[in-house]
């Protein structure tokens, strides 16, 4: 007998018994799963979109003892008592479309109601049912019992009267989320704008055909690419567009193809409160990641070398796309927050696309914007060491102690660069190096470390145009000490 049929012989001659868990200590693990407010309301609206739903609105308010409340509606296609039964399981086993559907775990529902809410209400409706179905999940029931219990009845003549007057359609569901103590956000205004802001990005590919609201305000698409924006609005350029093919093996040892769509785009120079307002900044330059057309993810850094957060790269915006039958080889997890690509995958799109940004990062470099704000800043520290001039050490010669000069030298040039012109000292920083993009750029809005940025860089200057009156060995000693700092400062930052 072979060990694999010795082993088929130990499972049939056992006795097989349930092994449920422990239902009280799970929900409160569940609770705990990680979502965050807006992921766990997105992932119901998965499920409306896969019903299907035309429109789909979201309010936000309060319940009778002043909780957030939060009620998702759609006029979609409804769940018959079979289908209802199993959605508010944990690892459901409705039917999914691969390539088109949202949902594919299981879990988005349950999960996302159970992270928000103590309570889950669902009133649903098909167009070929003349009753209305309800279903409750109470965590406290739950926890009492310590079994996975619901409620799963018709809905009375009140409930019906309310279902509607919310649908207005021969089909739909209503899912009420109440007493919703895993809101992080304690405001419902608050918790109102942010998810505004996220649906607008998040389904910004199905806007065309489906009408968003949160309380009964229209979502308008917001692309972070900023290919589709309205006239005289600024507008990305597109560099490239392509589909990528990708191969892996699945846990089977099978090969598998897919293919990875990419666009990589570069945005427009703009003013810095432009930027700030819409978002150009470090913690959003990256990618955008859809699966099936819906954004997972954004501001997503692969890691592959020379890639990591650069003030160069705050107007580089890019959009990984694919569909949901390469969940395992992009590595998306159940609530679909990001992904986390296996390594065959990884080093093609690597291979392919790493140098792609790094031209765009270039481009970008060359033309580096100088904002007022900057300028302005180093101009203030030049009047402050003018003032003190009486308690400086000045060079012979020099009576005007300084000028900053904002200059692009190359990332491999030095730091700064110091000259003697009439009486005064000239200081031009090289921004094209990584300590000026580092220090300076990054904390723009800290006039304090600016000024001591300048004040340090001043005393090297100083001694510099000094040694150069001296004679010329001190000259190139001093220009020495400079370029091997500049080295070693560019290899640590970079």
């Amino acid at each position: 007998m072979t060990k694999k049929e010795k082993e088929n012989t130990f499972i049939e001659e056992g006795k097989l018994v349930q092994n449920e868990p422990n239902a009280k200590i799970l929900i409160s693990a569940l609770q705990h799963i990680g979502y965050d407010d807006v992921s766990a309301i997105a992932d119901i609206v998965d499920n409306s979109i896969d019903a299907n739903a035309t429109k789909i609105k979201i309010f936000i308010d309060r319940d009778e003892n002043g909780k957030i409340q939060i009620t998702i509606v759609d006029n979609g296609s409804g769940m018959d008592r079979e289908t209802l039964d199993e959605a508010l399981k944990l690892g459901s086993n409705t039917i999914h479309d691969d390539i088109t559907d949202l949902g594919k775990f299981g879990m988005g529902l349950s999960a996302a109601g159970l992270a928000l809410a103590n309570q889950t209400i669902v009133f649903t409706k098909t167009c070929k049912s003349k009753n209305i179905l309800k279903s409750i999940t109470d965590v406290e029931i739950i926890r009492k019992m310590n079994q996975f219990v619901k409620i799963l009845e018709e809905t009375n003549e009140c409930e019906k009267e309310y279902f509607n007057k919310m649908v207005q359609n021969d089909s739909g569901t209503i899912i009420i989320l109440k007493n919703c103590e895993g809101i992080k956000l304690n405001t419902a205004s608050t918790l109102k704008q942010k998810i505004v802001k996220n649906m607008a990005r998040v389904f910004r590919n199905f806007m065309s055909k489906i009408d968003f609201y949160v309380n009964d305000v229209k979502i308008e698409p917001d692309d972070p690419l900023r290919l589709k924006v309205k006239e005289g609005e600024l507008k990305g350029t597109l560099f490239s567009e392509d589909d990528y093919l990708v191969k892996w093996k699945n846990i089977r040892g099978e090969e598998k193809k897919g293919i990875v769509h990419i666009k990589l785009v570069s945005l427009p120079e703009c003013d810095i409160n432009i930027a700030r307002k819409l978002g150009i900044n470090m913690s959003n330059q990256g990618f955008s990641v859809l699966r099936n057309n819906r954004e997972i993810a954004i501001g997503f850094l692969p890691k592959w070398e020379g890639l990591v957060r650069d003030p160069h790269l705050n107007r580089f915006r890019g959009e990984i796309s694919f569909s949901s039958d390469m969940d395992d080889a992009m590595g998306v997890n159940f609530r679909k927050n990001g992904i986390d690509m296996v390594d065959s995958v990884d080093n093609i799109l690597r291979g392919l696309i790493s140098p792609q940004i790094k031209t765009i990062k270039k481009n970008i470099r060359k033309k580096a914007d100088i904002t007022e704000e900057e300028t302005q800043n180093h101009k203030n520290n030049e009047k402050m060491l003018n003032k003190m001039s009486n308690i400086l050490m000045l060079p012979r010669g020099v009576s005007a102690v300084a000028e900053f000069k904002l200059l692009n030298m190359g990332e491999t040039g030095d730091i700064y660069k110091a000259e003697q012109i009439g009486k005064k000292i000239v200081i031009s920083w090289n921004i094209d190096h990584p300590f000026y993009q580092k220090l300076i750029v990054e904390n723009i809005e800290n006039q304090n470390v600016i000024k001591i940025a300048d004040f340090f860089i001043y005393t090297l200057a100083s001694a510099q145009i000094q040694f150069m009156a001296d004679d010329e060995e001190k000259s190139l000693i001093m220009s020495s000490i400079i370029s091997t700092m500049s080295t070693n400062m560019r290899n640590l930052l970079s």
